[in-house]
């Protein structure tokens, strides 16, 4: 920070607060006189986060002060624009510069050392915060570090706008000054933490009261009512009375941290406090973090304390016994005790299945001797899989011995990623993981939680043993794609442990809320008026007319004779670029606008993942229809509840449970049927189920499993066709895509011809020229309006040969005008020369756009080389000199004689080219005097031919010559 160097002596290097902000450090200033009064003004009207350190320079001279601040300029601050004032020092210039700053900052800091603490210090920090009171307007968030007493904390308790507070106390926190604390209405951050001090020999200590001294928290009214995070670290006695004094309504956060103290050796006492106070906090059902450290504590079986005649505190179990109401939890941490013992454990497993919401546990402890060392077995982890599917970080201590057999009939699609598992039970004189037994583990974690990304295990090698059994526990690593060992060798007698002394919970999981868990499963972005499709290209005013009016008068008229009705399934495809997405985008518009919409779905390749794939689909069908129908909420919702996998089955189960079974439940009177409108299904992706970094191969020797995307557009196909066969199914279905192989067989297929309505194409008989000349005139119309350009630009031949190389595709003409429109290498004139020139040496492309759009269609080929290769000789495109008899043929040889010519086996051709008919009109196999004609004149003239090298060019040379 160099702006305020020409006053100040010393400039320190810049501080951050604890938010990471930079503050700007200021000392004693030096030479300030009536000459630079007005630049230091100007100065420290800039500075927005500020810093006042320790300094030992001399104070400034009393007089001095008091002619600033009684200035003609006292009223106007001297850091008007300060948002943040970090204090480290109560010095002259601090106290000055607060009081300026007070009427505009939002944060304030006083950090103060214990050499610091003088009796001016404490008077000054006194009169600060007294000041805040008169004169603070937006203070928000306020730290004391080392001092506040019960002054300071009563002074603080009248700031009201206060929605943040940390104090840092070197004594421990009286009561008082906890129900000083109970005014801050608005506060939602509270940070106790006290510091070790010297002992003071006037303090006799704080005196735990007696096992049956101990009283409950009382079930007074709710005091602090915004608090949203609680932080205490502290011993036992400041526990107690925050447990004791606040009762906050809201609380989502819960870190206490019971440091042992000087005043009672008795660990048990400080570990009951805890459990009073975490119980205490329990009364908050918006609770959604929970995290209780013990340190230097431990539960023994026989303690047992009364803390009112009817609620009794056993160390642990009661705590987590009330644990099961909190359904909104989150994360839970159950950290550093020393050991648990068995049925404590096995309690808390229990109480998982309720914990609906929990996605975060951590149960862990150390054992303190051995003997101790009794776990719960590795079958707990069945249940987890089971009853809690939100869970995706666990850490348990388990018994890893014994490895249960897998469960049958059991498919898991649970959502953990990481998994911490602790294997400390060992029989003396045996590994962890025996030889032979570590493909037997993986195959049942595995088989438990498919989606794990990592397994952590807590182990580190002191003995040869050790080593020896992580050899083997290696080659089950493997599996996963994180192992991080680091913990301790154990060896000790087994147990007398028996599985059946572990009872298992066979009900089925609830899931809270069913449709805010559909909600987040959705593809929002697909939806056809999201924001993510803000930008999507719609039909321009006065195009695709006749289009959009064969589409929405099949979805909403009736048909006549009701012996002679079609299918509910309409297929509309045509070329790449003839602009079916923006038809389908601009008919939802009047669907939605008439009422008659029911359901979208825009898949994309270029949007979010969720947008490109199936996983996300039946449920946005299903979410929309509840909005569409708020009839099917509540069987749509019992149909959650009941099955709350079901999101992991495949497509068919979805639409049988969460649409059709839900559509059958109530009666739906509609005089005008809606629609569902799907686009883009080739555009879906194949969704994997393993790891994308190894190809994985079937039980069958060399059969790979892995899905492609044709199984998975087959798939939504299928879906679809079976709903529209539904009685049950009020609405039609408009389903826009490329005509690629997948889509032709399903469609042409004799079987299903009773499903579908006459397929639209979007090809000649559609005048898409007239289309395109309207859509060209308008957009350079809007271009000559914006750079006053003459009603002649551009000429009508020019449009002409725009209208030529778009070769009835919108995609060209698109390209050109939103090149036009956003480059930033020329002007209008400049940049149309360029498009109709498109001059290489420039460096410049106009239509790197299309060129993208061409080479994502042909790697969709099964072979995209040999794709470009073809293309290469249909286009005449070969070495000089070279292949004379091919050329002889003429410019336009049929297809058939071309197929003669480069297929190596019969079939070729359509393994090359039957997935880019959105490109190349392909005649039919029987047809010997058609020859392939590309839809896009830009597509043959396309960079996509410069970007092959030389030797590509040859390869196809010797193919079609041999």
């Amino acid at each position: 920070m160099t702006s305020l160097k020409p006053f100040f002596g010393l400039i320190l290097p810049s501080h951050k607060d604890r938010h990471g902000r930079l503050l700007e450090p200021l000392t004693y200033p030096h030479g300030i006189s009536s000459e630079n009064w007005e630049r230091f003004k100007l100065y420290s009207s800039r500075t927005k986060h500020l810093v006042i350190t320790l300094d030992e320079s001399p104070s400034i001279h009393p007089p001095w002060l008091l002619y600033l601040s009684k200035s003609s300029e006292h009223h106007a601050p001297l850091f008007p624009a300060l948002q943040s004032l970090h204090l480290m020092s109560l010095n002259d210039l601090a106290i000055f510069t607060a009081y300026s700053a007070l009427p505009t900052i939002h944060s304030l800091r006083v950090e103060l050392g214990v050499v610091t603490m003088g009796q001016h210090t404490k008077d000054a920090c006194l009169a600060l915060v007294i000041s805040a009171r008169e004169r603070a307007r937006n203070l928000k968030d306020v730290e004391i570090t080392h001092f506040p007493n019960c002054e300071v904390i009563s002074s603080l308790s009248t700031l009201q706008s206060l929605t943040s507070l940390s104090l840092t106390i070197s004594n421990a926190m009286t009561a008082d000054s906890l129900k000083c604390l109970e005014q801050l209405t608005l506060l939602e951050y509270l940070n106790i933490r006290q510091k070790h001090a010297p002992h003071d020999p006037q303090d006799n200590g704080f005196q735990f009261p007696s096992p049956s001294g101990l009283a409950a928290p009382t079930s007074q009214a709710s005091s602090l009512p915004n608090l949203r995070i609680l932080v205490v670290e502290a011993p036992g006695k400041t526990q107690f009375l925050v447990a004791t004094h606040l009762s906050p309504r809201f609380l989502e956060t819960v870190r206490m941290n019971v440091i042992n103290d000087d005043f009672d050796d008795d660990c048990r006492h400080i570990a009951l406090v805890s459990f009073s106070a975490a119980a205490h906090m329990k009364r908050s059902k918006q609770l959604n973090s929970l995290i209780i450290r013990w340190d230097n504590a431990s539960f023994k079986p026989e303690t047992s304390v009364t803390l009112q005649s009817n609620v009794e505190y056993t160390d642990p179990k009661h705590f987590l016994t009330n644990l099961s109401s909190l359904r909104n939890i989150t994360q839970l941490k159950v950290l550093g005790v020393r050991w648990f013992p068995l049925d404590i454990v096995l309690r808390m497993l229990k109480i998982l299945p309720s914990l609906q919401s929990l996605k975060e546990l951590q149960f862990l402890s150390q054992p303190a001797t051995m003997d101790e060392l009794i776990l719960p077995p590795l079958s707990a982890l069945e249940d987890i899989a089971r009853h809690n599917p939100l869970l995706e970080v666990l850490s348990i201590n388990l018994d890893t011995s014994i490895i249960p057999p897998f469960p049958n009939h059991f498919i898991s699609t649970h959502n953990l990623r990481v998994m911490c598992l602790f294997p400390f039970k060992l029989r003396r004189g045996t590994t962890p993981f025996p030889k032979g037994e570590t493909s037997r583990l993986a195959h049942y974690i595995d088989g438990l939680f498919p989606k794990l990304e990592s397994v952590t295990k807590h182990w580190s090698e002191t003995s040869k043993k050790a080593y020896d059994a992580w050899v083997e526990v290696g080659k089950m690593l493997v599996c996963y794609d994180v192992a991080i060992i680091n913990a301790t060798w154990c060896e000790f007698d087994a147990r007398d442990f028996s599985v059946k002394e572990f009872n298992v919970i066979n009900e089925a999981p609830h899931v809270a809320d069913p449709l805010n868990d559909l909600a987040s499963r959705i593809a929002a972005g697909a939806l056809h008026d999201s924001d993510e499709r803000c930008d999507a290209a719609k039909c321009h005013p006065e195009t695709r007319v006749a289009v959009q009016g064969e589409i929405y008068s099949w979805i909403v008229h009736s048909d006549p004779d009701p012996a002679q009705k079609m299918g509910k399934i309409k297929w509309v495809t045509g070329p790449a670029g003839t602009g079916k997405s923006a038809i389908m985008g601009s008919v939802a518009d009047t669907c939605k606008q008439n009422g008659v919409l029911a359901v979208t779905f825009f898949f994309a390749s270029y949007a979010s993942p969720d947008r490109r794939r199936k996983t996300a689909f039946i449920p946005t069908l299903a979410y929309q229809l509840a909005e569409h129908l708020p009839a099917v909420k509540d069987p749509l919702a019992q149909a959650i509840r009941d099955r709350p996998l079901l999101f992991k089955k495949n497509l068919r189960v979805q639409m049988e449970a969460l649409i059709l079974t839900p559509l059958r439940q109530v009666a739906i009177e509609s005089k005008v049927p809606g629609v569902v409108l799907i686009d883009g299904v080739d555009e879906c992706e194949a969704e994997q189920y393993f790891d994308s970094h190894v190809t994985p191969v079937s039980p069958r020797a060399g059969e790979s499993i892995e899905r492609t995307k044709d199984r998975d557009q087959l798939e939504i196909l299928e879906a679809l066709r079976e709903a529209a066969l539904d009685p049950a199914f009020p609405f039609r279905i408009v389903i826009a895509s490329r005509p690629e192989r997948i889509f032709r067989e399903f469609f042409n297929n004799e079987s299903h011809k009773s499903s579908f309505a006459p397929t639209l194409t979007l090809d000649e008989k559609y005048n898409p020229n007239a289309d395109i000349i309207l859509f060209l005139q308008a957009k350079f119309g809007e271009i000559r309006r914006r750079y006053n350009l003459g009603l002649s630009w551009p000429s009508p031949e020019i449009l002409t040969v725009l209208l030529d190389q778009a070769s009835g595709q919108f995609i060209y003409a698109a390209t050109v005008i939103r090149y036009i429109t956003t480059s930033r290498h020329g002007n209008p004139h400049t940049l149309l020369d360029q498009v109709l020139k498109v001059k290489p040496s420039l460096g410049i492309n106009p239509f790197s756009h299309l060129d993208g759009f061409y080479t994502h269609i042909l790697q969709s080929a099964p072979n995209p080389i040999l794709a470009v290769k073809w293309l290469w000789i249909l286009k005449g495109d070969l070495p000089p000199g070279g292949l004379n008899f091919f050329m002889s043929m003429g410019s336009n040889p049929a297809a058939f004689l071309v197929n003669l010519l480069l297929q190596t086996d019969d079939g070729d051709a359509e393994y090359v080219l039957g997935d880019l008919h959105s490109l190349i009109d392909v005649p039919p196999s029987d047809d010997f005097d058609t020859p392939y004609r590309p839809y896009h004149k830009s597509f043959v003239q396309s960079s996509f031919g410069a970007g092959f090298s030389i030797s590509v060019r040859t390869k196809v040379y010797r193919h079609a010559v041999r």
